[in-house]
């Protein structure tokens, strides 16, 4: 990755803000169309591109790749920024020394009031949505719509030099202590700039001094907004390390001044909620896959120009409903698509795009993605919470928990009453009556019984969700969980003793 290059700074006067050089420096915020505008990426194309060889055709295809038709997601998404970034500034305006607005500490003008009101933490956000959605690719245009380095010299007529990052951008990839993640931001940092920060900031790191150096690092740079992306990648690290880390990027973001944005799949959700402290300082913007509507219309319609096949294929309500039938609105999924069906249908001699080539390579080429799909067809939240990338749980949990009847307050009583609730919930999502009894009796070893039902509810839910390794391992139950998916929930109630065959009538099972 090479250094980006410094963009010397030119002013655009924007009242609004105050004199501030960091915020003039920035371009004026765009309207609606303008942002599409500047977002939409075509990869230049031509009708004759359709003559050429096979063999460059097939190379032509992957043009499709480079195609970004905004959409609202997009520009809702610029409008965060754009005032994540300005808002950010006001509290750090150079151009303003608040001790000479103040009089024993109370401000005496309008402009020394808001810098001190502004001085609160900055706006932060979450963007998550379903894997594939786009939010990588479209985050990273949004960011390009605003220079990175701006280099300034003189501003308002009197010398002013500094160096203003006005974006850093930051993978996550779980590191095992605070040095190892600090460390990779001061890379980016360098990468970015050309610098080398690294090589003074790894001198004596210790976790202790970490945040403090970043900190430095990111006031002397004046850095606009840190954005951190994939941060799903944390779920599958120690609880204890991940609120040390996103407690960290709380602390970074109100002491550097800095918006702090995170980024992440739908798996992030509930580990961004699981942190007090991150859920109350950032909002969740939903970047979502495209509904089957004129949304998706549109934006196949401006996609379907990029046929590289000899024979143009007009676009059909037929090959628009299987298109969305198989790639569910999810615009990963489509591009793949629609390329690796023309990439089939040159290789075949077939030169057409048909809904036959289109099943083919849904089968074929895509088969590991077919399950996952097929699950959201379907709309089987219970299915789809198991690909933890494409359903928010807490939604789902909270829709399961609706009139939840009231457990007694004897403590044998309570004890059975909440097994029975357990068991009967869980049989609502075919989870057999064995393994939600197994479940129950973890999650009170867990918590203990004196535990509202929610919480045992919520663990045994999550253990399905995700995954249940401590499966009964008597022979006899074993039998028991293999018989049951194929039997009435009565049976695996009664089979687990929620069922007292001797107050029935006739002591004979009702079904």
């Amino acid at each position: 990755m090479k250094a980006r290059p410094p963009m010397k700074a030119v002013y655009n006067s924007q009242p609004f803000y105050g004199k501030n050089p960091f915020i003039d420096a920035l371009p004026l915020p765009m309207d609606n169309r303008a942002v599409v505008k500047q977002l939409q990426q075509f990869p230049e194309y031509t009708p004759d591109d359709r003559l050429r060889e096979a063999c460059q055709r097939m190379e032509l295809t992957q043009n499709v790749f480079h195609f970004l038709q905004p959409l609202p997601v997009h520009v809702d998404a610029y409008r965060l920024f754009s005032m994540a970034i300005r808002q950010s500034y006001i509290p750090r305006n150079p151009n303003v020394d608040i001790s000479q607005l103040c009089n024993n500490g109370i401000p005496e003008s309008y402009e020394a009031y808001r810098c001190l009101a502004d001085s609160a933490p900055p706006q932060s956000f979450s963007i998550t949505g379903i894997s594939g959605a786009g939010k990588t690719t479209g985050v990273s245009a949004i960011l390009n719509l605003f220079p990175s380095i701006i280099e300034h010299t003189f501003y308002d007529g009197k010398k002013f030099e500094a160096t203003q990052l006005v974006w850093l951008k930051t993978d996550c990839t779980f590191a095992s202590s605070l040095k190892g993640f600090c460390e990779l931001i001061v890379r980016d940092i360098d990468k970015t700039l050309g610098s080398k920060y690294l090589t003074s900031f790894m001198n004596k790191l210790t976790n202790d001094n970490a945040l403090s150096r970043v900190v430095n690092i990111f006031d002397e740079l004046s850095l606009g907004v840190f954005v951190v992306d994939e941060i799903q990648h944390l779920c599958d690290a120690p609880k204890a390390s991940v609120a040390k880390l996103l407690n960290f990027l709380v602390t970074l973001s109100n002491t550097s001044g800095a918006a702090l944005v995170l980024i992440g799949t739908l798996k992030a959700t509930n580990l961004l909620r699981a942190n007090f402290r991150v859920a109350r300082r950032t909002n969740t913007f939903s970047w979502n896959r495209m509904g089957n509507d004129s949304t998706f219309e549109f934006f196949l319609e401006v996609l379907w120009e990029l046929q590289y096949t000899k024979n143009y294929a007009p676009l059909t309500k037929e090959l628009t409903n299987i298109l969305y039938e198989y790639s569910q609105g999810i615009v990963d999924v489509l591009l793949k698509l629609f390329t690796i069906t023309q990439m089939n249908a040159i290789k075949d001699g077939v030169e057409l795009i048909t809904t036959a080539g289109i099943k083919k390579t849904y089968a074929y080429d895509l088969a590991s993605l077919v399950s996952m799909i097929e699950v959201i067809k379907a709309g089987d939240e219970f299915k789809m919470a198991k690909f933890e990338d494409i359903l928010d749980i807490e939604p789902y949990m909270r829709s399961i928990n609706i009139q939840m009847p009231p457990v007694s307050k004897d403590p044998a009583i309570q004890n059975s009453d909440m097994k029975q609730q357990v068991v009967l919930r869980l049989s609502e999502i075919n989870v057999p009556a064995i393994t939600a009894a197994q479940l129950f009796k973890e999650a009170v070893n867990k918590y203990g019984a004196a535990q509202p039902l929610s919480v045992i509810l919520k663990y045994c839910f999550e253990k399905v969700l995700r995954g249940n390794d401590n499966q009964p391992n008597d022979d006899s139950d074993e039998n028991l969980l293999k018989d049951s998916i194929h039997s009435h929930p009565y049976e695996d109630l009664k089979k687990a003793g929620y069922i007292d065959n001797s107050a029935m009538p006739n002591n004979q099972d009702k079904m």
